[in-house]
Parts: C-alpha cells; sequence; structure tokens
C-alpha cells in the first residue's frame, strides 16, 4: 500500500509541474524565422476594436502559401489569411479587428508559410475606441421648433450614454447646461431627439456623450441653434421685373440689437450677386427693393441671414436664417 501511494503522489507532483504555464512567448515546439518581420507592429501598437488595421510583414525574399492569424498569448483568435499564395516579400493586409475580442496587451499576429517558415509580431493592445460625435457637427444648424438626431461612433462599448446640450454663454464666456437630452440611451450609435424647444436661446452650441461605463464625456463640433426665418413673399407664384420696385415680407421680428442681409441667389447657386439689403435690423419684418437691371432671367431666390450685432461689435452668433422659394425674375 505504501508503494501504491508513493507512485500517486509522484504522478500527481509531476502533472502539476507539467500543466504549468510556459513562460516562453512562443510554442518551444516552433523554430522562429526572424526574417520574418512586422514594420508597422510594436510593443507601442494600440488597435481599437472593430477599426480596420493594416497588417504588414515582410519576408526577406521569402515567398509561399501563407497564413496570417491573431493570437491573444498562445490562443489563435481569428484567422486573417489562410493558405494564400503571397507571391511578394512585401505584403500588406486590410483587417476589420472583431468586435468581440476582449481589450487586452497580449495580442499578436503570427505568419505561418508552408508551415515550415514562421514568426511572431512583438505583443501589443486592442483597446476598445472612443466615443465620436458625427451629427451635430461644424456645419450644422438647428432650427427652434424642429426635430434633430444625434449620431456617434460608439466604439462598441455596449451599456448605455448620458447626452446633453450645453449652450455658448456670453456673460460668462463659458459653456452652460441648456438641457440634459437624456441621463440613459442605448449606446447604439443613434438617438431620435425630441423638438428643439421654443424657448431655446439662438446661440452656438455643443452636444456632449458621456458613456454610463465611465471615462470622460466628448463634445461635438460648435453648431447653431437659431430661428428659421420664413420668407412670405416673394413666394413660388411671383414674378418681378429688371429694375422695378417689390417688397419682401418675412417673420418672425428678430432682436434689435441685429443685423439682416438679404441677399438674391440664383438657381445655379451662384451668391452675392444683387444684394437688395444689408445693413438694418433684424427688427423689420419687411423691406422695399429695387431689382438691378443687370440681373440676369431666370429662377432666384431671395436669403435671408441674421447676426447679433450690439455697440457696433459683431458677434459670431446667429440669430435667424430662412429664404424664400424659387421665384421668376425677368
Amino acid at each position: 500500500m505504501k508503494l501504491i501511494y508513493i507512485l500517486i503522489c509522484a504522478s500527481i507532483i509531476f502533472s502539476t509541474f507539467s500543466c504549468e504555464k510556459n513562460d516562453d512567448s512562443t510554442n518551444p515546439t516552433e523554430t522562429l524565422d526572424q526574417n520574418i518581420q512586422f514594420p508597422n507592429i510594436s510593443q507601442n501598437t494600440k488597435w481599437f476594436i472593430g477599426d480596420t488595421v493594416m497588417i504588414a510583414w515582410n519576408t526577406n525574399g521569402l515567398t509561399g502559401v501563407v497564413t496570417l492569424s491573431l493570437f491573444k498569448g498562445d490562443i489563435e483568435i481569428a484567422k486573417i489569411i489562410s493558405n494564400e499564395n503571397c507571391t511578394s516579400s512585401n505584403n500588406e493586409r486590410e483587417y476589420v479587428l472583431p468586435t468581440n475580442v476582449i481589450p487586452g496587451t497580449d495580442y499578436r499576429i503570427k505568419v505561418n508559410y508552408s508551415s515550415t517558415h514562421l514568426n511572431y509580431s512583438p505583443y501589443f493592445e486592442i483597446k476598445y475606441g472612443k466615443i465620436e460625435i458625427l451629427e451635430p457637427n461644424e456645419n450644422s444648424i438647428w432650427f427652434i421648433g424642429e426635430r434633430y438626431g444625434i449620431k456617434w461612433k460608439h466604439a462598441y462599448l455596449g451599456g448605455s450614454v448620458k447626452i446633453v446640450l450645453y449652450r455658448w454663454d456670453w456673460d460668462s464666456n463659458d459653456y452652460v447646461v441648456s438641457q440634459t437630452i437624456t441621463n440613459s440611451t442605448n449606446n447604439n450609435g443613434n438617438f431620435n431627439f425630441f423638438n428643439i424647444s421654443s424657448n431655446v436661446i439662438a446661440s452656438p452650441y455643443e452636444v456632449g456623450i458621456t458613456w454610463n461605463g465611465g471615462g470622460n464625456e466628448v463634445r461635438s463640433d460648435l453648431f447653431d441653434i437659431t430661428k428659421k426665418i420664413i420668407v412670405s413673399m416673394p413666394d413660388s407664384s411671383t414674378v418681378w421685373n429688371r429694375g422695378g420696385t417689390y417688397q419682401i415680407n418675412w417673420g418672425p421680428s428678430l432682436p434689435l440689437e441685429s443685423e439682416m442681409q438679404i441677399t438674391l441667389v440664383n438657381e445655379q447657386g451662384t451668391e452675392g450677386q444683387g444684394i437688395v439689403g444689408i445693413g438694418f435690423s433684424g427688427n423689420n419684418t419687411s423691406l422695399t427693393t429695387t431689382i438691378p437691371t443687370w440681373i440676369t432671367p431666370g429662377r432666384w431666390r431671395i436669403e435671408l441671414f441674421c447676426t447679433k450685432v450690439a455697440g457696433g461689435i459683431a458677434y459670431g452668433l446667429v440669430y435667424g436664417l430662412g429664404n424664400s422659394d424659387y421665384f421668376y425674375i425677368q
């Protein structure tokens, strides 16, 4: 019995030691070919989940059938190329990182040529990306009382986000919270925003998104929320003659400390031709003007642009924008 007990213990001890993790970075049965190199991968490389990356490798003249794989430690996560013939010694391959990988610093690429020549890249990091707001952006203009959506890159973080609308405050010279759009919505990259409230102040704005799993708030580009100017005359049935005098009507009335610019723009989008009104207060809702005789006959429209001007100083604040239907000038 003692002999059996000793043999069992010895077997357990041997099994324990033979199952320990090998600290070597490669399988000890593999012979690595150091001629295979990865010029764009180093220990400082960081890839983001879901991104498209470029994997480059060169072989110092070696060609043949290649298999390219993504490893986490010693475990193959995905095959990038499987038994593909590579005739060049300098190779590149675009690869979309799987969205189900776990962040870590122990990722590496393995290249295997004809099962006889192989090498691993240095270890590198794969991590979650960053939320990036796509809409609104620097080209966005939102009108008070209308409905808009917010779009962002969700960086495959999952969970939920908080969305806040910030208004530029001219008195404090800083952004202040205009309203919390939502405290929690799915981090799916899209939120159907409700109507911009009628009591929102025309001003530059930013949207802020915070992932509720932690991290810093991400802000959108600066954009304007402003009033929409409705032109009632001219309309689509209007016909004006060159050299004739006509009245332009619009609404609503905008603040007294503002400057309105009214421009004729043709159907091809040529701007700056025939400015019919400039330098008067947006508090007005009509203007009588004479159409220049040199205007080319065709379809034109009226465009209105109203900005804040106080004490002779022009501010980067858009009080209102609008345009008429296209009408005919003959």
